[in-house]
């Protein structure tokens, strides 16, 4: 992106300026700065390039032409362009509904969205696809999640009756990432599917082409689909390296570094984790940057660089203690250290560090810590006491309500602890249970989320 100078600016002509005309089909879609900068650019650089104090690169002005549904061609100085387009008829209620949410009146944002609806011509349909688009992100914040699934599907209808493939896709993207956060993981991966297969292969709309990517391959991921996951990460990754959403960049290498090392990758997953550390530094994200330490210090003990893997749990360590009392990375500095005092041959210090572990974790947590000292003492024999925590940790997930809760590898361990002593009767309830769940989930239990780095190795036999 190049800048001018306010002194070297070129002689005022009758033509709009590139910026004018942003600012011009902008507002007649009914979009704010920030909405039109996305999570590429800044509101700011909008701000300058429509007051024609900055112009974008050719690779920019592809992104903001797609958002405003314009030829690249209409944007450029050329003696001849397209008469503007008429203004949106949407957007004065588009604009009063921002404000509203803005001012946290997000009930009264919905009931001006949902007048426009009835008021708006049946023939004007990308006006109806904005409400239904910003209706629907309304509602992901505060709606019931049955009555947001709806909205999204209306929208979702909405642009597609416009035969916008892009704007379809990208919504398609929004309700995926709605789903994932309250742990639908395979309803994400089909909506994230769809959003590509929607797009096809369009060269023209690399940022969105990444973010599905990226966020299918997350999704892959967290149900333990590695193999599949990797491909979409790394092709996500390349991608990315000409965008500049830095966050979600180190978000996507992380993770592909997680599941590099779960694969015996050491040497490619730690570049990955390096990677995502930088960009987190970079960011100032100090929360990110403990999590990419943690990170590194899991790549580099199963890598067998233990003085490496001490070094870096020192860093998130020491870094975690300037949080608030209580945060969960606290919790996660915990687990690690006790990961790598099992690893080292400390029972004793582990054990230690896992039962301060669990007194420390949140609900989300707690049960991955019980698991956790459960390995510690089924390797070392103690299966009464390890039966006991595998119990624990499997209540809090059967009552946790969570989609995504490894229900199936939990009682599959806690089956073979039972039979190794002598329940068989309770084993094979468990064994069945299990079964029923993979069964269901159409997976093999290999679910690599980031709660199960400091797991130990399940004891053989």
């Amino acid at each position: 992106m190049s800048r001018s100078g306010r002194g070297r600016r070129e002689p005022r002509s009758d033509r709009p300026t590139l910026g004018e005309r942003i600012r011009r089909e902008r507002q007649r879609l009914g979009l704010t700065q920030a909405e039109l900068a996305g999570e590429e650019m800044t509101k700011s650089f909008i701000s300058q390039v429509e007051a024609d104090l900055a112009r974008p690169s050719l690779r920019t002005l592809q992104l903001l032409a797609q958002r405003l549904n314009r030829p690249v061609s209409y944007f450029l100085d050329e003696p001849e362009v397209d008469p503007p387009a008429p203004p949106l008829a949407a957007f004065p209620a588009l604009r009063q509904a921002r404000a509203l949410a803005a001012a946290g009146a997000t009930a009264q944002a919905l009931e001006r969205l949902d007048q426009a609806l009835v008021e708006l011509p049946p023939t004007d349909l990308l006006s109806q696809a904005r409400l239904l688009s910003l209706r629907a992100e309304l509602m992901a914040s505060t709606g019931p999640p049955d009555q947001v699934v709806h909205a999204y599907r209306q929208a979702a209808d909405a642009w597609r009756a416009t035969g916008d493939e892009r704007e379809e896709a990208s919504l398609l993207l929004h309700w995926a990432r709605y789903e994932m956060t309250r742990g639908r993981t395979d309803r994400a991966i089909r909506l994230l599917e769809r959003g590509l297969d929607r797009l096809g292969d369009s060269p023209e709309d690399e940022w969105l082409q990444a973010n599905l990517r990226a966020e299918l391959g997350l999704a892959l991921a967290r149900r333990g689909a590695p193999a599949e996951a990797i491909e979409h990460l790394k092709e996500a990754l390349w991608a990315m390296d000409d965008l500049t959403d830095f966050a979600r960049y180190g978000e996507v290498a992380l993770t592909l570094g997680r599941l590099l090392g779960q694969t015996g990758e050491h040497e490619a997953a730690q570049v990955m984790v390096e990677r995502s550390l930088y960009f987190f530094q970079a960011l100032g994200d100090r929360e990110r940057t403990i999590d990419g330490y943690l990170h590194l210090t899991w790549v580099k003990a199963r890598a067998g660089q233990g003085d490496g893997a001490r070094w870096a749990v020192e860093q998130a360590d020491r870094m975690a203690r300037e949080l608030p009392p209580g945060h969960r990375l606290q919790t996660a500095v915990l687990r690690a250290r006790a990961w790598l005092a099992a690893l080292e041959g400390q029972v004793s210090a582990a054990q230690a560090l896992w039962g301060a572990a669990i007194q420390a974790a949140g609900p989300q947590d707690r049960p991955w810590v019980h698991r956790e000292l459960a390995r510690l003492l089924w390797r070392e024999g103690r299966l009464e006491e390890a039966q006991t925590q595998l119990q624990k940790a499997l209540d809090l997930l059967e009552g946790s309500g969570d989609a995504d809760a490894p229900l199936g590898p939990v009682r599959e361990e806690l089956a073979r602890v039972c039979e190794q002593l002598g329940q068989l009767d309770r084993a094979a309830g468990l064994f069945a249970g299990a079964l029923d769940w993979f069964q269901k989930k159409g997976m093999t239990g290999g679910w690599m989320d980031s709660g199960a780095l400091w797991l130990l190795d399940l004891p053989r036999g």
